[in-house]
């Protein structure tokens, strides 16, 4: 195109989304079902929703409950990392992900029945040390690991409660969920 020329920028229409983007000096001659529109922002690319006088962002298009579950979902997404990282126990790293999680439930379950050293005499950290502990030195060890899952779980729930209640877009796009975890 020589230098000079105005290029504008067309959007093919389709549904109420931009489905194609057009750049040049005219639009060329297309089929007249195909719905074009004129004078597009530089920002609006393929996506973009547009009811017939603006243009509006991709986030926009989504329901207040569509981006209450996908936030949600994120929060989701959070808690399953909190518990994969492990938490820390007398200066070691501890896995307390759902595997973990029955492991212990497990030998609690054992420690109620009676059962002595149900658990080997060792507990195994996330680089796989095996730690010695005595049957007390468990259930404390297993105190502190079900309270950071519980602490875990209330940061959730409460995220996603918080989440629920909210009813702008703005609110919840914004809404911090890297804040109240143990």
């Amino acid at each position: 195109m020589p230098s000079g020329v105005l290029k504008m920028k067309f959007a093919r229409i389709d549904s109420g989304v931009v489905a194609e983007i057009f750049e040049g000096e005219s639009l060329p001659q297309f089929h007249p079902s195909l719905v074009w529109v004129s004078g597009v922002p530089d920002t609006v690319s393929v996506g973009w929703g547009y009811d017939g006088n603006s243009f509006s962002s991709p986030d926009s298009l989504f329901t207040v409950q569509e981006m209450r579950d996908a936030r949600s979902a994120e929060v989701s997404a959070l808690r399953d990392q909190k518990y994969t990282e492990g938490f820390d126990y007398n200066g070691k790293n501890f896995q307390v992900d759902l595997e973990a999680q029955k492991d212990m439930t497990a030998v609690q379950v054992q420690f109620l029945s009676g059962v002595s050293n149900p658990h080997g005499g060792a507990w195994r950290t996330s680089d796989n040390e095996a730690i010695t502990m005595s049957d007390n030195d468990v259930k404390l060890f297993m105190q502190a690991a079900f309270t950071y899952v519980a602490g875990i779980k209330g940061a959730s729930w409460l995220h996603k409660e918080n989440i629920a209640a909210l009813n702008a877009k703005s609110d919840i796009e914004q809404y911090d969920i890297s804040k109240g975890w143990p």
